[in-house]
């Protein structure tokens, strides 16, 4: 039966990703992900690979490929589910043509990277969102995924201008790559720099 699998391949590196992986892209007949996705697909199966269009294109890609019986794997950074593509397939095709496959969440790689616990933590996203920036600054712990637009600069600023003073910033960038760098700011601290692919964890 057709299905699409949306694979949370974790936060980057081959190591993080969970075995059922080789198994479903073999079984596949597409491979859909990011051109930094698709890097994880093994060379024998590059014929299967398409770069991740525009979200409209692709629903009429999906379609398509489902109407000629193909399994499809649809390939997400961290896990699916968090703030990511998995809901979204879910809504637009449901549960009976969608199956997730969890992956590590870089927010959850860095919390265990410092040695914090999650309980009582408070999970967001500013990835393409207006920070609400009145409901951040209530919280104790905070794990936020961040973009470009709102990165660890923009977001410790947005906190400071709500009277946030006394506060520690993580800043995680390129997690479980080679080139992984784990910083420790106060919240005043946070340089205004350009960071790489990057998530905080903010407490107080």
């Amino acid at each position: 039966m057709a299905m699409i699998h949306v694979f949370g391949i974790g936060p980057g590196s081959t190591e993080m990703i969970i075995k059922q992986f080789d198994n479903i892209i073999q079984s596949s007949d597409v491979v859909i992900g990011s051109r930094r996705q698709l890097q994880v697909i093994p060379k024998k199966f590059s014929g299967k690979k398409i770069i991740l269009p525009k979200l409209n294109q692709l629903l009429t890609i999906l379609k398509d490929f489902l109407a000629k019986d193909k399994t499809i794997v649809i390939l997400a950074s961290g896990d699916p589910l968090f703030f990511g593509i998995g809901s979204y397939m879910i809504n637009q095709f449901g549960t009976d043509k969608v199956y997730i496959y969890p992956g590590i969440s870089s927010v959850q790689y860095l919390f265990n990277k410092i040695g914090l616990s999650m309980n009582d933590c408070y999970l967001t996203s500013s990835h393409g969102r207006i920070v609400d920036f009145g409901t951040l600054v209530t919280q104790k712990k905070i794990g936020m995924v961040t973009d470009e637009n709102n990165g660890p600069y923009e977001v410790a600023q947005g906190l400071l201008k709500q009277g946030l003073t006394e506060a520690t910033v993580y800043i995680g960038e390129n997690l479980s790559y080679e080139n992984e760098k784990i910083t420790k700011f106060r919240l005043e601290e946070v340089p205004d720099k350009e960071y790489q692919m990057n998530v905080v964890v903010i407490t107080r």
